[in-house]
């Protein structure tokens, strides 16, 4: 097996393929939605309402500004997907394959954590999943082997990074500074402005920015007007998650049977409204009913 063929080939794929029966298939394609945006996002979002806000602020950020890094990658590397004809899964998927994003932002978030908060627990359960989620790529033949590998050097360098660049800035006490967030929320779109003017195409910029713009602008509101806290026990981190569940449900449920389609302006405009979700309303809703319990 030629290295050129095993990291630029079909190979390894047809390998993982014959090696799996199709009854595998099924337990490959939920393996992989661990590596997706929305899963993702979920777990910097239950950082942000049970654990840390202000890890959990940073953490979407970093995994949302990744997700940028990936969409312009692909833009400037050209590099095709596995033959249609391998493909178990997302045949309609007509984006350009490397870096892998699935893998790039699964161990964005899982580097992040660990850099975060320092557990064995997490590095431990990161490094799972994120070889599980390149095993599935692989075998659903969505990537082939050089842009799976490239996800989890992009993923890391960028995480690195970030995190050598946090060391340089002071520490605030959890508080956000008006001025700075509001040039950071403004930024969030330039991105897709330049994606827009000098490329010509939208793919998941819009719904990137969308989110990024709505969070950060719903973090400045939540700093300022409800202020929840995450000094909880474990069972009110448990309800917490079990409310954002119904919250977040019926409130993308009206989402998306109100904003439809896929050109730029709905798929902004869809994401903006979950970022605000989940940083804004659903704390909102944690306090309200919280005050509730507390009251004599």
């Amino acid at each position: 097996m030629l290295l050129e063929d095993l990291l630029f080939g079909t190979t390894l794929i047809k390998i993982l393929q014959e090696l799996f029966t199709p009854q595998f298939t099924p337990a490959f394609e939920a393996i992989t939605l661990l590596g997706s945006s929305e899963f993702l996002v979920g777990i910097a979002a239950v950082v942000y309402w049970c654990f840390d806000k202000r890890k959990g602020r940073l953490l979407t950020y970093i995994l949302l500004l990744g997700a940028y890094v990936n969409f312009f990658l692909k833009l400037l590397i050209p590099s095709p997907r596995p033959p249609l004809e391998l493909r178990l899964a997302e045949k309609n998927e007509t984006s350009f394959g490397f870096p892998s994003g699935h893998v790039q932002d699964s161990i964005t978030l899982w580097t992040s954590m660990w850099l975060s908060f320092r557990k064995r627990s997490l590095a431990i359960i990161g490094t799972v999943l994120i070889f599980a989620v390149g095993v599935s790529r692989l075998y659903l033949g969505l990537h082939n082997t050089a842009q799976v590998i490239g996800g989890v050097v992009v993923g890391l360098a960028f995480a690195g990074v970030v995190f050598l660049i946090l060391r340089h800035i002071p520490r605030q006490d959890g508080k956000i500074r008006l001025v700075p967030h509001l040039l950071f929320s403004a930024s969030t779109v330039l991105p897709l402005v330049v994606a827009v003017l000098i490329f010509g195409v939208v793919g998941d910029g819009g719904r990137v920015a969308g989110y990024l713009l709505g969070f950060s602008i719903g973090a400045i509101f939540e700093d300022r007007y409800v202020s929840f806290s995450t000094n909880i026990t474990n069972k009110q981190r448990l309800i917490r998650i079990i409310i954002a569940g119904v919250v977040g449900g019926i409130v993308f449920g009206v989402l998306s049977d109100t904003i439809q389609g896929t050109s730029l302006l709905p798929v902004f405009l869809d994401s903006m409204l979950r970022g605000l979700t989940i940083v804004l309303i659903i704390p909102a809703v944690f306090k309200k009913i919280e005050s509730m319990w507390l009251r004599p």
